[in-house]
């Protein structure tokens, strides 16, 4: 399936689809390691250092990839995306980061843009958007706040904002991903 279409409805299906993609992308993972590995092994410079590094990442990405495998049954059946909430203060000199899990199906790089809705109130969409790249290394996709104005500083787009919250939907490919939600403590 294509990530432009939606989960299959039959709860079956979409798990058999999940179980699909989670091997597909850890084999993708481990050929693209391997190679990468004898390309350098292949090299007259290949040295001690070098090896542990490519043990340690190859390593990584088999405890990665069975973790995801690992989770397939909890994960079978669930229909509720993530929310990452960023909790910050109309102080703050820069806007809140975090990152939440890729879902199996998500294409990093540039291939696929990560785009968000609105914000839900209006002067949280005037004076801010949201960046959302996918990490791969991580399997996880970062969000960071930003102020929309070039030279703007977060704690001058945020005056007035304390104790509010709003939220926006982050979606790659018309596929929502995660709800960012975005509040402000009182001073």
């Amino acid at each position: 399936m294509s990530g432009d279409n939606p989960s299959p409805p039959n709860p079956t299906l979409r798990y058999l689809n999940t179980v699909q993609r989670t091997a597909t992308d850890f084999w993708n993972d481990q050929i693209i390691n391997w190679t990468r590995m004898w390309g350098r092994v292949q090299g007259d410079d290949y040295t001690f250092g070098k090896w542990v590094h490519d043990a340690v990442q190859t390593w990584d990405g088999w405890i990665s990839g069975a973790s995801r495998v690992a989770s397939l049954p909890s994960r079978q059946f669930e229909n509720v995306l993530p929310t990452l909430t960023l909790l910050t203060d109309t102080n703050a000199k820069v806007g809140p980061k975090g990152q939440f899990a890729a879902p199996d199906d998500f294409q990093f790089g540039a291939s696929r843009t990560v785009e968000s809705t609105q914000f839900s109130v209006e002067a949280f969409e005037k004076n801010f958007r949201i960046e959302a790249t996918g990490d791969s290394s991580a399997k996880a996709v970062s969000v960071n706040i930003v102020p929309k104005q070039a030279n703007g500083k977060f704690s001058a787009a945020s005056k007035g904002l304390d104790g509010q919250s709003a939220s926006a939907v982050i979606y790659q490919g018309g596929r929502p991903l995660a709800v960012v939600e975005l509040a402000f403590k009182k001073s």
